[in-house]
């Protein structure tokens, strides 16, 4: 996928494994409903930290709610999901490393977890995504010169574009790499077994990507959780799940190493399943491993959770 790295000590709170399917035991690997938690993950913002050799990157992710007509889309005529004028879920990730700050921004389908259009922005360089039609539609944009570079990107002309095939995959949604922990938090992964597929288009091709509940076990968390004006600091051991990522090729130009937020290679989330919060994310970086630890999480106040 085109979307850039945006932690590069592999702050991976988002990212998404590479790695080939085992075979699925009939006795345990279990497909879930595709519909996902109509009250959302029960959070509104999230806060990540990873250190590696002495250097620190943060990230985070933002939730909102917005109304379709509401969605200033930067390709295309509106599709199926656009026209409904129901609510979308609008996931925005900012990441800071050794200076350099990245974003994305990701429209989706609360319901299905459906990607429909995702920019993303990068010194100098936009991206755009869009998900909801027959194709992948990528365009990459630049300022044309240097009077170019103070204007906003709707206004660069030094423009690329190109439409992807999208493989036949009936049942699975096609999703940005990036929404991937809000599939995690809202899908009904409960038990050891559960499982969960999406349809992820990268780097110019497609792949099958699979969630799977790998166990249930305690782990040590540390951070701080907001709701409404109440901050508590929570120093404790919880029960959390293990959910691997892994994923298959599809179609033509899948396959290759799945790369996003700097990572490559086998991916762990570690979900605390009663506040549905991703407290830990754990894959390889061209550092080596990188444990990406939940810093801060800000609860929504009208959420059961």
């Amino acid at each position: 996928m085109q979307t850039p790295a945006l932690l590069l000590l592999a702050a991976a709170l988002l990212a998404f494994s590479g790695g080939n399917f085992g075979a699925d035991s009939p006795r345990t690997a279990r497909q879930p409903p595709s519909t996902l938690a109509a009250d959302g993950p029960g959070w509104n913002r999230l806060e990540f930290r990873a250190q590696k050799f002495g250097f620190t990157a943060t990230s985070s992710v933002e939730l909102e709610r917005t109304p379709a007509a509401k969605v200033a889309w930067e390709l295309g005529k509106p599709g199926t999901a656009r026209e409904r004028g129901g609510p979308l879920v609008q996931l925005t990730f900012e990441s800071t490393a050794l200076g350099d700050t990245t974003g994305e921004r990701v429209w989706l389908d609360p319901a299905t977890g459906a990607s429909l259009e995702s920019t993303s922005w990068r010194r100098g360089s936009f991206k755009v995504h869009r998900y909801d039609g027959p194709t992948v539609l990528f365009e990459r944009r630049k300022p044309a010169g240097d009077a170019e570079k103070g204007a906003p990107a709707s206004a660069w002309t030094d423009r690329w574009s190109h439409d992807y095939p999208v493989p036949k995959a009936p049942g699975l949604v096609v999703a940005d790499p990036a929404t991937l922990l809000y599939s995690v938090a809202t899908a009904p992964l409960q038990q050891v077994g559960d499982t969960r597929r999406l349809l992820a288009f990268d780097r110019e091709g497609s792949n099958e990507v699979r969630l799977e509940v790998k166990e249930r076990l305690r782990i040590p968390v540390t951070y701080e959780r907001h709701r409404g004006g109440e901050v508590t600091r929570n120093r404790e051991e919880v029960e959390v799940l293990r959910i691997a990522l892994s994923y298959r090729p599809l179609g033509p130009g899948g396959g290759g190493d799945t790369r996003f937020l700097g990572l490559k290679g086998n991916l762990e989330i570690f979900l605390d399943p009663a506040l549905r919060l991703p407290v830990k994310v754990s894959g390889k970086s061209a550092f080596g491993h990188v444990d990406v630890l939940l810093d801060r999480a800000f609860l929504d106040p009208s959420s059961g959770r």
